[in-house]
């Protein structure tokens, strides 16, 4: 059953009423009905033929028929049809549908595009039937659902990039920087803690005579001094980007590459070493003042293709690193340590090093021995020497001096002139930088009959 709409006139326009006592008196002029459709009925307050409506609050009603079936002779009523209601339910099935079905897929904006556009269909969709057809269909709901929808994703969307991102400070918080964490949340979803085989460098920093110290310090003190040197090596690893894998006794792990992508982590990894290296003589100075003696940091760094993720046991996981890369830089730290080199990289680390556009300058070792290698390695000694300065002590032309007398030190030794390297070696000893690898260099000139030949690399000029 169809619903008409009465078609209400505009304010002010109003339809000739005569007062049936007229009409009985014979008051009304003979021809003034004539032609005409009349409608009869009561005005009186009393008997209750008032109606609200949209034009007039308190409108009679035989006007209200009036306004009716002027429309009607005027072809201009227009109808709720029957089957409303299902086109209504047909119209928020589409839409709702579509909606669900798109707006996972697509960004907030193309989201609100799409609903927009939706919304704008539906309206010349009733518009076209208003006009063609007469049908006045229900619109309210099928505007409010795209806006209740979008809103909806919007929410979720929200909750879900915000437990995205607490998931992510949770897994990560321990090992990365919080600025790197930030970076990360952009795209949570393209990080996990799954393992993976992926090109990294990785770290290891060695307290050099710690064992020493421990055994005539209280357990409190020896933790606070410890805790003051870690915090002073961490601070170089988060400002390097670097992602902090475990505190070993008295040494630090660390590496680069993971879970953030980085293509220079070679280099970033060389940068947080020198700084921590050159970051010593503040940590003595807060060390003096609670009379704790100096110590100093040997590292090892490598690079080469490892497993990263969560491993473990059923009882505890960590984020972490494993495989052959992995134990060479460890192996490499042990013998920084040995013999106080301050800082050895492994040969794959060096050849990234090069394709920076300024190189440290890294003195080579030749290739050694290293437990669980059978064939020797080749190795690299990266001098710490302060930042900015490109040759020794801040002096400008001492860097290609002290090429030349390394190469003269690698001629006298492989031609067997021990007093030759020896004199050479007592002039390079004056560089503070070279004091450990010189005397690493003399014991190996005194224990071969060929010693190790150095090679040196320098930076482009």
């Amino acid at each position: 059953q169809a619903v008409a709409l009465v078609p209400y006139a505009a304010p002010g326009t109003g339809f000739v009423r005569h007062s049936a006592a007229d009409v009985l008196a014979g008051r009304l002029a003979p021809d003034a009905l004539r032609g005409k459709v009349v409608l009869v009925g009561v005005s009186a307050p009393g008997l209750i033929d008032q109606r609200a409506t949209p034009v007039d609050a308190l409108m009679l009603g035989t006007l209200v028929h009036a306004h009716l079936l002027a429309g009607l002779l005027a072809g201009r009523v227009l109808v709720v049809p029957p089957q409303a209601a299902l086109v209504d339910w047909l119209s928020l099935l589409l839409l709702g549908g579509a909606l669900v079905l798109a707006l996972p897929r697509l960004a907030l904006w193309q989201g609100a595009v799409l609903a927009a556009g939706l919304v704008a269909g539906l309206i010349a969709l009733h518009v076209a039937l208003w006009q063609q057809a007469g049908w006045v269909l229900p619109l309210a709901s099928g505007l409010l659902l795209p806006l209740a929808l979008l809103g909806l994703h919007l929410l979720l969307q929200y909750r879900h990039a915000t437990g995205a991102r607490r998931q992510l400070a949770q897994l990560f918080g321990q090992y990365v920087p919080p600025e790197l964490v930030q970076e990360m949340s952009r795209a949570p979803e393209r990080y996990s803690m799954r393992s993976r085989s992926a090109e990294l460098t990785v770290l290891f920093a060695d307290v050099q005579g710690f064992s020493a110290q421990a055994e005539h310090m209280a357990p409190a003190e020896l933790g606070a001094m410890m805790n003051l040197l870690f915090s002073h090596l961490t601070d170089e690893l988060r400002r390097h980007r670097g992602t902090l894998d475990k505190y070993i006794g008295d040494s630090v792990m660390a590496f680069w590459g993971a879970p953030l992508d980085d293509p220079d982590h070679a280099r970033h990894a060389v940068a947080a070493a020198l700084a921590m290296r050159w970051r010593l003589p503040l940590l003595h100075a807060e060390m003096a003042v609670h009379g704790w003696p100096p110590l100093d940091v040997n590292i090892g760094i490598n690079t080469g293709t490892m497993v990263v993720g969560d491993m473990g046991s059923r009882h505890r996981r960590a984020y972490t690193v494993m495989g052959d890369a992995v134990n060479l830089a460890a192996r490499l730290q042990a013998l920084s340590s040995q013999h106080g080199l301050g800082l050895v990289v492994g040969q794959a680390t060096y050849q990234a090093l090069q394709r920076a556009a300024q190189p440290p300058l890294c003195l080579a070792l030749g290739a050694v021995r290293v437990r669980g290698r059978d064939a020797p390695v080749r190795v690299w000694h990266v001098l710490a020497w302060p930042a900015g300065q490109t040759g020794v002590n801040g002096q400008t032309g001492q860097a290609d001096a002290l090429a030349g007398d390394w190469q003269r030190l690698r001629e006298a030794a492989d031609a067997g002139r021990l007093d030759e390297a020896d004199a050479l070696l007592d002039g390079l000893a004056r560089h503070p930088p070279l004091h450990a690898l010189c005397r690493w260099q003399r014991g190996r000139l005194r224990s071969a009959v060929r010693p190790l030949a150095l090679d040196i690399t320098l930076p482009p000029a």
